[in-house]
């Protein structure tokens, strides 16, 4: 994909980076909150897909997700940085929403 906004380059490489998970792994007794193993890596697979669509998503639609639209040519430091804090408040979200502090 070419990038026409830096927030669609940052979007693709954070998609890039979600390394998908092994079907089986031991998962901590503390981490598993009353799951099961096979339900927790059931649902922490789903959780990285559903985030790698996301990604995808933003990168193909940045004007839908109200991202900073900076014309990669044309865009100095700052906006590159805002555009990028655009794209992470999606995994901010995530960690909120999970009780994390990111």
């Amino acid at each position: 994909m070419d990038c026409k906004y830096y927030c669609q380059c940052g979007a693709m490489s954070l998609r890039k980076h979600i390394l998908p998970a092994p079907d089986h792994f031991k998962v901590r007794e503390d981490a598993l909150m009353g799951l099961s193993n096979d339900a927790f890596v059931s649902g922490f697979q789903a959780l990285q897909q559903n985030a790698a669509r996301m990604y995808e998503d933003m990168a193909a639609d940045p004007e839908g997700y109200d991202l900073e639209l900076n014309p990669v040519e044309k865009a100095d430091v700052e906006q590159i940085t805002r555009s990028l804090r655009d794209i992470n408040r999606f995994g901010n979200t995530i960690f909120s929403l999970a009780g994390w502090e990111s």
